[in-house]
């Protein structure tokens, strides 16, 4: 009797441990439908949860591609941008257990910094310094033509970064430039490439097999790709983004592509202490030292208080919870993974949409969150976190929709000369060449891969174009004494036009 009555007390537990478990999991399903309904702008959307260091949930909603009707899958690999410094992290880590990389040696050790003629911006910086972002320098041009130009050669981002780095002082500020100078460093000094490494070293072990660093492997593998948009325009659902990507500009501290099914990967072997289904894949020592808190900062996220940043990865609280997380964005994607080591709970959402697909994204996340810590129980718990997140997303429509429709009412072109009088290429040294066009009876702007429709400025003779998605700025022709342009000046820099 008595071991018949174990057996049915038994039972009974396990029943109600998987009873809560399933209500927990329709819960978190009914409240992401209900919030991609709300936010319709964010056109798809893909989750892994882990929950007791184990994977619970992954799930992908909506479309990769709205035009094509193509559905969201969790294998659709997204651009995940900055969320790739948490795996450059561990790389540098791994490399200097290796012995290649000293991380407290200063780069002027290394080429192509120890070859500059004045190397004194890089005096006392270390790799350690270049990947906590407590470098102290600084180099626009450098991080632009890596993220968004991407034609250029070796010998011109070397020379870029030897002539317009600039140093202030030691202390945290967030920026891709550390990154990218890594990645110079490692080519140069030791003739690696750190997208390669990243296969050989974390991706192949953990059979992230939908995770890449070349944008050209995964179109020639027919890869199903998320397509990115904005919801910041006149229509009522989001376009395609005009920004583009290749290879070139898929760099250092932004430059993985990865599904939601890798996500889970990564997650689970960075909450078990380098194990994946039970192989140590990495030592304990390197995921705990790659978590670790080197810098401190503050300031808050949409979610989280920061607390300062690691080898790749932010420290954080959730209300009362540690978080390790890191977020990334661009033009059309937005991605964020996250876990609380102590709770064993982690979460990584990928979205099509940055620009309110953030919002959209962090709002799951933090449900999730509150519902497997017990804070709450149901959706109807939330009603006061989502009027904030659909206040937020009002805002930010608000914004642009009164942006657009200033310069729609205002704003006529300036321009002195004809159309056809502007057309040419315009040379900068640390830019590349801005290309002017005519298309239809509009000017078009290039730069690099980077594109745009021109659109009338309030200075005369200025055009304003959009090389990012929804990111203006201006052109300004300058013309010599006969009266036809002979230059260009964009973002204050100057491009002379070419003449054959």
């Amino acid at each position: 009797m008595e071991t018949k009555k174990t057996i049915t007390l038994l039972f009974l537990f396990f029943g109600i441990i998987l009873n809560a478990q399933t209500n927990e999991y329709d819960t978190i399903d009914k409240f992401i439908e209900t919030t991609l309904n709300n936010f319709k702008e964010t056109p798809g959307l893909a989750i892994t949860i882990i929950k007791d260091g184990k994977p619970f949930f992954t799930k992908a909603y909506g479309y990769a591609d709205v035009e094509n009707k193509i559905e969201a899958k969790p294998s659709t690999a997204y651009y995940i941008a900055s969320t790739t410094k948490s795996f450059v992290g561990l790389l540098a880590l791994q490399l200097a257990e290796e012995g290649i990389l000293d991380l407290e040696k200063p780069i002027t050790h290394y080429a192509p910094i120890k070859d500059f003629k004045d190397n004194s911006a890089f005096k006392d910086v270390t790799i350690k310094d270049l990947i906590t972002h407590t470098s102290g320098i600084r180099n626009s041009h450098l991080t632009f033509r890596n993220s968004s130009e991407g034609e250029y050669s070796l010998d011109d981002m070397v020379r870029i970064m030897e002539t317009k780095t600039i140093n202030s002082y030691k202390k945290f500020r967030y920026d891709n430039l550390g990154y990218n100078v890594l990645d110079f460093i490692l080519q140069i000094e030791f003739n690696l490439n750190w997208k390669d490494l990243l296969k050989d070293k974390i991706l192949d072990p953990l059979k992230m097999n939908r995770t890449t660093a070349y944008l050209s492997k995964a179109e020639k593998n027919n890869w199903d790709m998320a397509q990115p948009y904005s919801a910041l325009n006149d229509l009522e659902l989001p376009k395609l983004v005009s920004t583009q990507k290749n290879d070139a500009t898929m760099h250092a501290a932004g430059g993985l592509v990865s599904s939601i099914e890798d996500a889970q990967k990564w997650l689970l072997v960075n909450m078990n202490d380098g194990k994946l289904n039970g192989k140590q894949i990495f030592s304990k020592d390197i995921i705990n030292k790659s978590h670790s808190l080197v810098a401190e900062y503050g300031g808050k996220t949409e979610i989280f208080e920061n607390k300062g940043y690691g080898y790749g990865w932010n420290n954080a609280m959730y209300k009362e919870q540690k978080v390790i997380y890191h977020f990334g964005g661009f033009d059309g994607f937005f991605s964020h993974i996250s876990f609380m080591p102590e709770k064993n709970i982690g979460i990584a959402v990928f979205t099509n949409e940055a620009n309110l697909g953030d919002n959209a994204s962090n709002l799951v996340a933090s449900f999730a969150y509150d519902l497997l810590l017990g804070n709450i129980s149901s959706t109807s718990d939330y009603k006061e976190q989502v009027d904030a997140a659909e206040k937020r997303r009002g805002r930010v429509q608000s914004s642009f929709s009164g942006d657009r429709a200033f310069r729609a009412k205002y704003r006529d072109w300036t321009l002195k000369n004809k159309f056809s009088d502007y057309i040419g290429e315009y040379y900068n040294p640390n830019l590349g060449t801005i290309s002017i066009t005519l298309k239809q009876e509009v000017l078009h702007a290039k730069l690099g891969i980077a594109s745009s429709i021109s659109s009338p400025a309030v200075d005369e003779d200025t055009i304003r174009v959009e090389f990012r998605d929804s990111r203006g700025s201006n052109i300004l022709f300058v013309f010599d004494k006969n009266g036809s342009p002979h230059a260009a000046v964009y973002n204050g820099e100057v491009f002379y036009k070419k003449f054959e």
